[in-house]
């Protein structure tokens, strides 16, 4: 409408200066699409003029606004329906821009809320003893939290026989440790590892264990990561599809003994270490897994050198540790611990 005010306006004022040259018409309005034909409706008279006249000139200006208003008005229309030909009348053009303007803003709505999503993925980890597991559980169970994946679990499925990471672990330790020697077979799809002769090897010798981890853990860290998209991707449909229903935190639980080791914190948004005193660990061990002190006392010790457990405060300094669980109590005690910690924005890596 606005445009359309200043055409007008435009021509009204060409029409007083033509008025005003011309003494014996005292209105005209140029209604002709050629260029070389001015024409005065009322008089009927007729006007020849080139381009290059002044009088040509303004109503080459005029023509020309015309055109971009015209463009102005359907060119929006066009861009939200290119298969479609509708008429509709100027007056609706500004309807059909704040259509597309709306159109255009929710999806980048709908980009920056699913970036914006307060999707989080916490890694737990402690000592041996701690009560790791027993606090991922709780999270799940008591802090509402969406899901609870346990590292161990999933390294045991990377050895399936015939994958990919069975090959490697045969490539680097031989055919030995293999209970169906591939050599005896045309293709690898059913190798399997004997755990037990891997044992001996790799709990002997700390360079062994420490090339089998080189090997492991980056397949681990695939399956951790396509099980967190997964579970990315149906936390996000349940939202569209449930709101009614009351949702759980969108806060994925990692579970894992090494996970500083193995270097899977960058997947993370939090890293907490679940701790209790050696005396506490000790009576837990042997009570839950029938270990001797003796025994149980060697496995604690032997994960003095374990990032997060022997170098917490290190960890705590770099800011790779965000919390800190203690857990010297009962259950009680660690779920109230738990809830504090996870509304608690000290306890998450900071927002960038």
């Amino acid at each position: 409408r606005c445009a359309a005010f200043v055409i007008v306006l435009v021509e009204t004022r060409g029409t007083k200066q033509v008025s005003t040259t011309h003494s014996t018409t005292e209105q005209c309005w140029w209604h002709s699409p050629l260029l070389q034909q001015f024409t005065y409706p009322w008089k009927g008279c007729k006007k020849e003029f080139s381009p290059t006249d002044s009088l040509g000139a303004h109503f080459i200006v005029i023509q020309a606004m015309k055109a971009v208003l015209l463009l102005l008005v359907w060119f929006p229309f066009y861009v939200l329906s290119l298969s479609e030909r509708l008429v509709l009348s100027p007056k609706h053009s500004f309807s059909i821009i704040s259509r597309f303007s709306s159109l255009s803003m929710s999806a980048d709505s709908t980009d920056s809320s699913a970036d914006d999503a307060p999707f989080r993925v916490l890694g737990v980890c402690g000592g041996i003893g701690s009560g790791k597991s027993t606090a991922c559980k709780l999270l799940v169970k008591e802090g509402n939290c969406l899901a609870h994946l346990d590292a161990d679990s999933m390294a045991h499925s990377v050895y399936a026989p015939g994958s990919q990471a069975v090959q490697d672990v045969v490539a680097e330790f031989g055919s030995d440790i293999v209970k169906n020697n591939p050599e005896q077979n045309e293709s690898n799809a059913g190798m399997e590892i004997d755990r037990k002769k891997l044992g001996a090897i790799v709990f002997a010798d700390r360079s062994a264990m420490a090339k089998l981890e080189k090997i492991v853990w980056p397949h681990v860290k695939t399956l951790i990561i396509e099980q967190i998209n997964n579970l990315r991707a149906e936390w996000m449909l349940a939202q569209k599809e449930e709101k009614s229903q009351e949702a759980k935190r969108p806060i994925v639980i990692l579970e894992a003994a090494v996970l500083l080791d193995a270097g899977w914190d960058d997947l993370l948004d939090g890293v907490w270490v679940v701790t209790a005193p050696q005396e506490v660990a000790l009576d837990r061990l042997v009570e839950t897994r029938g270990l001797s002190k003796e025994e149980a006392d060697k496995r604690i010790t032997a994960q003095g050198s374990r990032r997060g457990i022997g170098t917490l405060q290190e960890e705590i300094d770099k800011g790779v540790v965000t919390g800190i669980i203690e857990n010297e109590r009962g259950l009680e005690e660690l779920t109230l611990s738990l809830k504090s910690a996870l509304d608690d924005t000290k306890f998450w890596k900071p927002k960038h």
